[in-house]
C-alpha cells in the first residue's frame, strides 16, 4: 500500500513539496481546480515514466509546458515525485521512491537528475536492504545484499541511451522488476458511459477494464464465468443493481459474433423485449462499471483511481457505493483514490478517509480532514458533509 506521496513543481504543486499520507480508502475533495485530478496525474506520469521512459511521459500528458508549475513561486523547472510503500508483498516490507526532472534547458526536455530507491524486504526470516542513487550520468548501489552482483559502492556510468530511463524500470535484479510489476498495475478510471456502453472487439488476452469502461460487458462475462454465483458475476452484478434501479430484474448475456464482440441486455419487470447495452440510462452503465472496478479490477491493481464516480448517479446512493469499495479495500486488499464533489460520500466515511484540497496563492495544499480543529466535536452535531457545506472543513470555493 503506498503509504505517503510527495509532490514538488509539477501542475499546480509547488515548492516546498506538498507530503500527502494515504489509507487504504482516500476521497479527495475540494473546488474544481484545487489539485485533486493533478494528484492522480501525478501518479500517472510517475506509472509511464515507469514502465516506458520520462520523454515518454511527458509527451503523454501534454509536454512540459502543460506539467510543470507555472506560478513563478517555484524557484526553479524542475519535477519531483516520491512516493513511500509497506508491506508491498510477502517479501517486500518497505520501499521509498523518489525521482527528480530538470527542464532548465533550451530544448524543455526532462533531465534526471536524481533517481534513488531504498527498500526493506525478508527473506527467510532475514531482514536485507537494497539501495541506488542516481545521477545526470552514473549510480551508485550504496547498500546491497546482492553484492556479488552489484559490489557495494562502485560507481556505473549509465548508456547514452538509458538517460532518459529510470533504473527502476529494471536494471536485471528481480526486487526492481517486482516494484515496476506493482506500479504497472495502477489503474486510472474516468468512467464515460457514452464510450462504456459500446460493444468492444472481445480480448481474450490481459483483459482489462478501460480507463473510460472499454469492454466492460467482457469484464461481466468474466465474472460470470470465473466467480461463484452467489458473490460476483452476473448474479452479483444483478443483486447490485435490484437495490438501486426500479423494476430491474437481471442481466442478460448477448454475443454478437458478426461484430466479434460481446454485449449484454437489461431485462427489467413489465417490459416487453429487453433494453440492449447500446441503450441503457447513463447511471446504469456507470453503476456496472464500478461493480466491475470493485469486483474484477480490485483482484488485480493494487493502487485505483477513480474521477467522480457519482456523476449521473442519485445522491441517495452514495451510502452504497462508499460501501462498495471499502469492502473491496477491506476483502481485496486494494487501494483507492477517488475525487469527487459529492457531500453525500463524505457522511459516510470517516475524517481519517477524506483528504482535503484547496489553493493558497495558485499552489494545491492538502490536509485530512480529521486535523481540522475540534472534528470530533463538530461530528456530535453535523455530519461531514454538512460540515464541508457550511465551510467548516475548508476545500470549498
Amino acid at each position: 500500500m503506498i503509504t505517503e506521496i510527495e509532490i514538488e513543481g509539477f501542475k499546480s504543486f509547488g515548492s516546498p513539496p506538498e507530503k500527502i499520507r494515504l489509507g487504504p480508502l482516500n476521497f479527495l475533495v475540494g473546488a474544481n481546480a484545487s489539485g485533486k485530478s493533478n494528484l492522480l496525474s501525478a501518479l500517472e506520469f510517475l506509472k509511464l515514466a515507469v514502465t516506458h521512459d520520462v520523454n515518454y511521459a511527458v509527451n503523454e500528458l501534454g509536454g512540459a509546458f502543460n506539467l510543470i508549475n507555472r506560478t513563478g513561486l517555484s524557484p526553479n523547472r524542475q519535477l519531483r515525485l516520491r512516493i513511500a510503500a509497506e508491506s508491498i508483498k510477502e517479501t517486500i516490507k518497505y520501499f521509498e521512491y523518489e525521482f527528480t526532472l530538470d527542464f532548465d534547458n533550451k530544448e524543455n526536455a526532462p533531465i534526471i537528475v536524481n533517481e534513488q530507491l531504498r527498500t526493506k524486504t525478508n527473506s527467510d526470516n532475514k531482514e536485507e536492504k537494497f539501495e541506488f542513487i542516481r545521477n545526470k550520468t552514473e549510480f551508485t548501489i550504496t547498500e546491497s545484499s546482492l553484492s556479488d552482483f552489484w559490489p557495494k559502492g562502485k560507481i556505473y556510468l549509465l548508456p547514452e541511451n538509458d538517460k532518459a530511463r529510470l533504473l527502476v524500470s529494471g536494471v536485471g535484479i528481480r526486487l526492481l522488476s517486482s516494484i515496476r510489476f506493482l506500479i504497472e498495475q495502477w489503474r486510472f478510471f474516468d468512467i464515460s458511459p457514452n464510450i462504456a456502453r459500446h460493444p468492444m472487439p472481445s480480448s481474450t488476452s490481459n483483459l482489462h477494464l478501460g480507463k473510460e469502461g472499454q469492454y466492460l460487458a467482457d469484464i461481466l462475462h468474466e465474472c460470470s464465468e470465473t466467480m461463484p454465483k452467489d458473490s460476483f458475476g452476473f448474479g452479483g452484478a444483478d443483486r447490485f443493481l435490484q437495490g438501486f434501479i426500479p423494476g430491474f430484474d437481471r442481466l442478460g448475456e448477448l454475443y454478437l459474433s458478426e461484430a466479434d464482440s460481446r454485449s449484454f441486455e437489461l431485462i427489467e419487470d413489465n417490459l416487453t423485449g429487453t433494453i440492449r447495452q447500446y441503450a441503457a440510462a447513463d447511471g446504469v452503465i456507470r453503476l456496472l462499471a464500478l461493480f466491475a472496478i470493485a469486483e474484477w479490477v480490485a483482484k488485480k491493481g493494487s493502487l485505483i483511481m477513480i474521477e467522480e464516480p457519482e456523476n449521473g448517479l442519485h445522491p441517495y446512493l452514495a451510502e452504497h457505493i462508499v460501501q462498495l469499495f471499502r469492502e473491496a479495500s477491506e476483502d481485496l486488499g486494494a487501494q483507492f483514490l477517488i475525487t469527487t464533489h459529492n457531500p453525500n460520500f463524505m457522511n459516510y466515511l470517516n475524517p481519517e478517509e477524506i483528504i482535503l484540497f484547496a489553493k493558497n496563492e495558485g499552489l494545491t495544499k492538502t490536509k485530512r480532514a480529521s486535523s481540522v480543529e475540534d472534528i470530533e466535536i463538530s461530528l456530535k452535531y453535523f455530519s461531514l458533509g454538512e460540515l464541508w457545506e457550511q465551510g467548516a472543513l475548508g476545500g470549498i470555493p
